[in-house]
């Protein structure tokens, strides 16, 4: 039997917090019965109860008291922490970078080219450590603070090499060597050596500021440019090498034999270029250029050599170092067991003139005679103005023009007396055989030239009361 008079039911709020204190939501029971109505200050009550203090959305709690009476209605939202960043570090070099192939102007890809390997100074800025960022604490709807976790500095590791963090400034890492910038964990490092397997297609040309190592061999086609040292584990192509250091090609070189008519600075022969020294197991059919010695351990057959100091072939008791064909230049000496070869073609050696001074000489000869050249039509010029006295002012400017080319003319004339001076040095010059000379080879010695023509034992072409002979070892030798 039911009530006739049920019992009236207040309006009853419930509220819930997020765990993490962010949000909390109201819930607006309806009143039963005629019990006391939705109220706003009640509904706030219960919220302070329940301990909701902050961030409280007015015209949530109008909502969660009117039209959405009964559901579960967010009304109060906290500030959320507001995460830091951690301190990074930017490299401010290419790093790690892949080479790639790339097209000339008329669209043509070189798929050997691929740029130069990303490369350092000694005091380039490599990379710059930035601070940590740090964030802000938030509040939670209970008026709790919401703590953050403080943001990391970032740290330069102790064992990074070729490089240093800079006097003046400690968020930046310099360059100490020359090299290739590696990006490595915690910092970075140069590397001075690049070192590759084998130089062919797929590894592209090569071009690095520091030394290059190649484990293997450098294939036919390709080109190797090194500021530093070039080492060559296997045998070198038709390729060819550039060192602002020494050359050392462990195995051979190996180009292709000259071609009818065709210019001796080919594309399709060993080129070998080096500020210092060049030494190989053996050279052949090369075009060999050293600023100091070039040393060939077995044989230099059919190759260009020059070298500013000497050209040394094989060495005592090893049976082996000839020279066969070509044409050999040196400045002090050139040492060889053998010169020549039966029915080989015409053997040259020349010494006693350091042949970049030749060269030297050459280019400002040719500058001296285009200046004479201008100073004749100069003075032709002057004369035909001397029957025109309208034309002084003309004739003013030419006679300055003319006295500065006089001056460059006797200037240059200078320069090459002093090149020329340093030129000769046949006196001390050598060239020594300590096996045997075979006939056909022309021996050179600054000015004078002997042509051999029959076979001989060991000796020294050496100049000797102003004349080239073939003297005894033993006498003339080293």
């Amino acid at each position: 039997m039911e009530d006739a008079n049920p019992k009236a039911v207040d309006t009853r709020y419930q509220v819930a917090v997020a765990a993490n204190s962010l949000t909390a939501w109201l819930t607006v029971l309806p009143p039963e019965n005629g019990g006391a109505a939705p109220d706003p200050a009640a509904a706030r009550a219960a919220l302070e109860k329940a301990g909701v203090i902050f961030g409280i959305d007015e015209p949530a709690i109008a909502n969660a008291l009117g039209p959405a009476l009964g559901s579960q209605t967010e009304v109060a939202r906290g500030t959320p922490p507001q995460p830091g960043k951690d301190g990074w570090l930017e490299p401010l070099v290419a790093v790690n970078q892949q080479r790639l192939a790339h097209a000339d102007a008329q669209g043509r890809v070189d798929f050997r080219d691929r740029g130069a390997t990303p490369s350092v100074n000694p005091g380039d800025a490599l990379m710059r450590r930035h601070p940590p960022v740090p964030g802000a604490s938030g509040q939670g709807v209970t008026g709790k603070v919401l703590p953050v976790a403080a943001a990391k500095a970032a740290k330069f590791s102790v064992r990074l090499q070729g490089v240093e963090v800079a006097p003046d400034d400690p968020d930046l890492l310099r360059a100490t060597v020359a090299g290739q910038p590696i990006l490595v964990s915690d910092g970075i490092t140069v590397e001075p050596i690049l070192r590759l397997e084998t130089i062919d297609m797929a590894s592209g040309n090569v071009e690095f500021i520091g030394s290059v190592e190649i484990h293997g061999d450098v294939q036919t086609g390709m080109r190797v440019k090194a500021g530093g040292d070039i080492t060559v584990g296997g045998i070198v192509e038709a390729a060819e090498l550039i060192a602002g250091g020494n050359i050392v090609v462990k195995g051979g070189v190996i180009g292709h034999s000259p071609q009818e008519g065709k210019d001796v600075q080919r594309v399709d022969t060993a080129i070998l270029t080096a500020k210092g020294s060049i030494k190989a197991r053996y050279l052949e059919n090369c075009i060999v250029l050293a600023e100091q010695t070039v040393e060939v351990e077995e044989a230099m057959i059919q190759c260009d050599v020059t070298a500013i100091d000497q050209v040394l072939v094989g060495s005592e008791g090893n049976g082996k170092g000839s020279i066969v064909g070509g044409t050999v230049r040196a400045t002090a000496r050139v040492r060889a067991n053998v010169l020549g070869g039966p029915g080989s073609s015409q053997t040259r050696i020349y010494v006693g003139v350091n042949p970049l001074l030749q060269r030297a000489i050459e280019e400002r000869r040719e500058h001296i005679e285009g200046k004479l050249k201008e100073s004749g039509e100069l003075t032709k010029v002057l004369k035909l103005l001397a029957t025109r006295p309208d034309k002084s002012e003309i004739a003013a400017k030419a006679r300055l023009t003319l006295q500065k080319v006089n001056e460059e003319i006797a200037e240059a004339l200078k320069e090459e007396k002093i090149l020329k001076a340093r030129l000769q040095v046949a006196d001390q010059a050598r060239i020594v055989v300590s096996g045997r000379v075979y006939s056909g080879i022309t021996a050179t010695i600054g000015k004078k030239s002997r042509f051999v023509p029959e076979d001989a034992g060991p000796g020294v072409f050496v100049i000797a009361n102003d004349t080239l002979i073939y003297g005894d070892l033993a006498a003339y030798g080293d």
